[in-house]
């Protein structure tokens, strides 16, 4: 079991200052070992709004992220079997 990981769960509004949510993405980008993570987004507080998920993209990839997938939930037609395949 000394090979898992930890999962991160980033919740919350604008930060006020950008430079310190990237220096937090980029050390938790850091910690996961890899060059360029893959990320999962789930943007159920928001009712998975693309913008919002867009724009949170730009935030990752501006941070050292690689592919961000888009795993929605809150949409009535969503296919939450696809959404838990995408967040294992």
């Amino acid at each position: 079991m000394s090979n898992i990981k930890p999962v991160y769960l980033l919740a919350g509004g604008r930060p006020r200052d950008s430079r310190s949510h990237n220096l937090i993405l980029k050390s938790i980008f850091r910690e996961s070992g890899k060059e360029s993570p893959i990320i999962a987004y789930s943007g159920t507080a928001n009712d998975d709004n693309e913008d919002f998920f867009h724009r949170m993209t730009d935030t990752f990839s501006g941070s050292g992220a690689g592919c961000v997938t888009h795993a929605p939930i809150a949409p009535e037609n969503a296919d939450i079997k696809k959404a838990k395949d995408i967040l294992k």
